[in-house]
């Protein structure tokens, strides 16, 4: 057997070798491809559906936010009315007993105590 015998085997071998890889090569790149686009493609929709979801709860959030700061500023202004009634309520009162600030100041000399004690021999 000559080696030029086996230049047209080793040819064959070759060629059908380089070509078995350069389809194999293209299959797996191929594959890869497919199976990158599938997962980001899934990833995709899973990110917009959280999106999605994270923008329905920020809305309760502001709802919520909402209606507590209502709240917070109805008690404060029921808090501030009724304040404001106080204020008025002493000094209606103070103004009322104003006539009486002179018969306290009199009465304040006098023991008040000693006074009550010796009531029974008073009436006497």
């Amino acid at each position: 057997m000559d080696f030029n015998d086996w230049i047209p085997a080793l040819t064959v071998s070759g060629v059908t070798t380089t070509g078995l890889l350069g389809a194999a090569w293209l299959v797996k790149n191929l594959i890869l491809t497919r199976l990158q686009k599938s997962v980001g493609a899934e990833f995709d929709e899973k990110l917009e559906r959280i999106r999605s979801e994270l923008r329905s709860k920020e809305g309760e959030i502001v709802a919520l936010r909402s209606a507590v700061m209502t709240t917070m500023s109805t008690r404060q202004i029921a808090l501030e009315k009724r304040r404001l009634e106080a204020a008025e309520e002493i000094w209606s009162a103070v103004t009322d007993l104003a006539p009486a600030k002179l018969v306290s100041s009199v009465l304040a000399v006098f023991k008040l105590n000693e006074v009550a004690n010796q009531q029974p021999r008073i009436r006497k």
